[in-house]
């Protein structure tokens, strides 16, 4: 039996796309609290990536991280060299890769990344790619482009675009992507790699939802298996840092349980109940995987309070 690679612990619940187009798009942001932000260079013309446009994504990265987010930027695949030169600077975490449909994409990029470490001053590999999903090709290629590189840590399914490549028209009522859905999920997991996804309606029809509705959105997707979402909606990073930690019953819950069970090891004894249920060791396993989840995600908002308490 080939056993599944653990999960990264890496804390990124919340990735803020953010245009370029304008000073109001990045001025704000570092006071959201997301986890990371990615400064969306598809859109920028060939004259927006002259020297002065280069000097105003350098400022933007500096913006965005001062609230301690990771800084990555966004590119489609093609046209994909420029715009890394122009993108990736001191303070970039990596490249949110769009379009990609196999691992021939990620690895196309890989020279190109260790090339623009070198010349940026970056430490070798310290770039990643989060390859977005948004094609049957990608979907159906997910476990080769997350295993053609260690620079995977994440991947994107973009359901929108997934829709468009299909040919579905997506209706409130009806889910046509649970098979995409959950072939990424498993692939990504089994691999180590952490999916993400708002799964639809929410990423397909962009329906006007309240605070506690996306934050209900937020708990079904990582009840399905994502780790975290990326979106262009500001007032959507509360709700979704939220919602995509454990919460403090459950840190109770499964702190008693693992109380419960060690009592029950120390007696000699391989199961015990406790409320209603039998817990043993893959009920323990799993405790102490969401306790280790709330203490990364306890450090990782303490650190963004902090780098927000210098700035103000």
């Amino acid at each position: 039996m080939v056993e599944a690679a653990p999960l990264i612990d890496l804390v990124r619940r919340t990735n803020l796309l953010v245009s370029l187009r304008s000073l109001e798009g990045v001025d704000r942001v570092w006071r959201l609290g997301a986890d990371a932000v990615t400064l969306d260079l598809r859109e920028m013309a060939d004259d927006g990536l002259s020297q002065q446009a280069r000097k105003w994504i350098r400022i933007s990265i500096g913006f965005a991280a001062y609230g301690g987010a990771e800084v990555l930027v966004g590119v489609g695949k093609e046209d994909v060299d420029r715009r890394l030169e122009a993108g990736v600077w001191p303070g970039i975490a990596g490249v949110v890769l769009y379009d990609v449909d196999s691992a021939g994409d990620v690895e196309r990029l890989l020279p190109l990344l260790e090339s623009m470490e070198a010349y940026r001053g970056l430490s070798r590999g310290a770039l990643e790619v989060i390859p977005v999903l948004g094609t049957a090709a990608g979907v159906w290629n997910v476990r080769e482009i997350v295993d053609s590189s260690d620079r995977v840590r994440q991947t994107v399914l973009d359901e929108a675009a997934l829709c468009e490549d299909m040919g579905i028209v997506p209706q409130a009522d009806y889910d046509a992507l649970v098979y995409a859905r959950g072939r990424v999920v498993v692939e990504a997991i089994a691999a180590g790699v952490q999916p993400l996804d708002l799964p639809h309606p929410v990423s397909t029809l962009s329906p006007t939802l309240s605070e506690g509705e996306i934050r209900e959105e937020g708990v079904r997707a990582r009840n399905l298996g994502f780790k975290g979402a990326l979106f262009p909606q500001q007032d959507w990073v509360g709700p979704l840092n939220a919602a995509f930690s454990p919460t403090g019953d459950q840190v109770s819950y499964y702190t008693e349980v693992r109380r419960v069970f060690a009592e029950g090891v120390a007696r000699g004894t391989a199961a015990v109940p406790y409320q209603g249920r039998m817990i043993d060791v893959p009920v323990d396993e799993w405790a102490k995987d969401v306790l280790r989840r709330a203490v990364s995600c306890r450090e990782r908002d303490r650190q963004k309070r902090e780098a927000v308490g210098r700035r103000t």
